[in-house]
């Protein structure tokens, strides 16, 4: 990770309890171009801050 963290962002113990459940899973399809750790953090963002979803941070992944 490249930027200061959230206080929403998940712990390393968050995540690896949602992990096997959100990993990329092998065979046909496009592979992931963006961590998807980072997908969830916005995601949590969002959820605790009650924010817009056009007003995530500059740093959140597209």
């Amino acid at each position: 990770m490249t930027r200061l963290p959230y206080d929403s962002d998940l712990h390393d113990d968050e995540w690896n309890c949602i992990a096997p459940y959100v990993e990329q899973k092998p065979g046909p399809g496009r592979k992931r171009t963006i961590n998807i750790r980072e997908v969830i953090n916005a995601l949590c963002y969002l959820s605790k801050t009650g924010c817009q979803w056009r007003m995530l941070p500059h740093d959140s992944p597209p």
